[in-house]
């Protein structure tokens, strides 16, 4: 909450409130002792536009013979055969943009006698994990990651790019008054309401249209409200 006061020359003073609330409770004000009117200006959430973000897929398997790994031309023939299995599906379009939806599985036989899924561990791990992608995944490696002490083999993968999708923005309400939040590529809309009547001492719940985009692209936006009153 941010406030400004403006002296009148031994009369009243001017006092200039802005809140906003980064949280979907939103929040509120208490009107001043002596405060029974207040000039508000109300603006709804901005909107999140669409943006993207790099992206990186991990083939990986756990094999269950701790003691017994399989050998390296074993583990490179693991990868490989993930990527033989799920490289030309995830490349299909490239490098437009396209969805993809995992899970992207397949059995795999290592020399040690494991028998194994090789899946997608790092983004689309089952069916419920799609997004839309642009870019071109790499197909070729030199080396395994190996992790002895779980049984974990993997290998990254770069070259895509996720794209997130915009998000409108919600709307603000304070004093029974809505300002509209932005549409995607809109903006937001301002309400300017004079001399609304307060109570001294009451408390008045602000709602600033809190939205929040999760994920590789995190943002957030909200409106506000000017208050003006004079003390």
């Amino acid at each position: 909450m941010q406030q400004m006061f403006l002296g009148m020359g031994g009369g009243l003073t001017e006092v200039t409130e802005t809140l906003t609330s980064s949280s979907t409770s939103g929040s509120s004000w208490t009107a001043p002792d002596g405060v029974t009117s207040v000039n508000a200006v109300l603006t709804g959430a901005d909107d999140i536009p669409q943006s993207s973000f790099s992206l990186t897929l991990a083939a990986s398997t756990n094999y269950s013979s701790i003691g017994n790994p399989p050998s390296e031309a074993s583990m490179t023939a693991a990868i490989q055969s993930w990527l033989n299995a799920h490289a030309s599906t995830i490349n299909s379009g490239a490098p437009g943009s396209r969805t993809l939806t995992g899970p992207f599985e397949n059995s795999f036989t290592f020399d040690n006698g494991d028998t194994v899924t090789m899946q997608e561990s790092q983004v689309f791990y089952n069916s419920s994990q799609s997004g839309t992608v642009t870019g071109t995944m790499a197909t070729t490696f030199t080396s395994v990651n190996h992790q002895t002490s779980f049984g974990r083999v993997f290998r990254y993968f770069s070259g895509l790019s996720a794209v997130a999708a915009g998000v409108a923005g919600n709307d603000a309400t304070m004093f029974g008054y809505t300002a509209a939040g932005a549409s995607i590529g809109g903006s937001p809309t301002t309400v300017t309401q004079n001399n609304i009547s307060v109570t001294p001492g009451q408390s008045y719940s602000f709602n600033s249209g809190y939205v929040a985009r999760p994920g590789g692209a995190y943002a957030t936006r909200n409106g506000s409200i000017v208050l003006t009153y004079y003390v």
